[in-house]
């Protein structure tokens, strides 16, 4: 009797093993954001699709797929598969490729170096950005001027020095930086929270006349170069706590009427 139990849990322990090997064998190929915003960009230029390049799939990306596979000899699966992949020149990663990384590998960390930094500084204080000393470190006031600068560059609001951020700033890489390839997460820029309708700027003429009034009222000491640096914000602010004006430090649309300045066409649209 225990010999029969035995060889029938031994069995099912078999047939067990069996299923979980062909389970595990039989894994989903998944692309990537990257690969599909690849294929997106190559479907759209060939005139077959006409919707977002975001790297996400939609019914007009499955649709221009199954064109693409139906004229190219693929299974019209609609999916971005390996073989349609190959056909559309488009790379593996080396987890696709089926090349784990070694045991207890760390992704590749990129840092910058302290005279980066330093040119960073002088280049964000030159754009007035950023006012502090270049000390070649961090702060909070550097990272503040790196994210207003990647905001305007078009790439994610990190502040922090990544290599996409090096280059669009023309800093020089080092070779160990240049052998780390940019993270596509940073050149998306920041999505904002909610949706939001065009940014109200005030123009360099505005802030050079704003700088002016504010100097002859004695709130302000320094220079009038037309560019929103910290001392002008925080003149700006005393100006509007002291004008019935929601006191936030920039120049919007209210703070500008209110301060009689005219506005441009543009503006007195927003």
């Amino acid at each position: 009797m225990n010999r029969s139990l035995t060889t029938l849990f031994l069995t099912i322990f078999l047939l067990c093993g069996v299923a979980a090997a062909q389970n595990g064998g039989s894994k989903a190929f998944r692309p990537v954001k990257a690969q599909i915003t690849a294929a997106q960009e190559k479907l759209k230029a060939s005139g077959t699709y006409s919707g977002p390049v975001d790297g996400k799939y939609n019914d007009g990306f499955r649709d221009a797929l199954k064109d693409f596979q139906s004229a190219n000899g693929l299974d019209s699966s609609g999916k971005l598969d390996e073989a349609t992949l190959g056909k559309m020149s488009i790379e593996l990663t080396d987890r696709q490729k089926g090349i784990e990384p070694a045991s207890g590998s760390k992704r590749t960390v990129f840092r910058v170096n302290k005279e980066q930094i330093t040119q960073a500084q002088r280049l964000l204080k030159s754009s007035g950005k950023f006012s502090g000393a270049e000390t070649g470190r961090y702060s909070k006031e550097l990272r503040a001027a790196i994210r207003e600068y990647q905001g305007e560059a078009g790439i994610r609001r990190t502040g922090s020095l990544n290599r996409a951020t090096l280059e669009k700033l023309g800093i020089e890489l080092t070779e160990a930086q240049a052998a780390i390839p940019v993270d596509p997460k940073d050149l998306e820029a920041s999505k904002p929270r909610g949706a939001r309708g065009p940014v109200f700027r005030a123009n360099k003429g505005q802030v050079t006349e704003v700088q002016e009034m504010l100097r002859s009222k004695g709130l302000y000491n320094g220079e009038a170069t037309g560019k929103l640096n910290p001392e002008t914000r925080a003149a700006i602010k005393s100006w509007q706590s002291a004008n019935n004006v929601k006191a936030t430090g920039t120049l919007n649309k209210e703070t500008l009427i209110a301060m009689g300045i005219e506005l441009t066409d543009s503006q007195k649209s927003m």
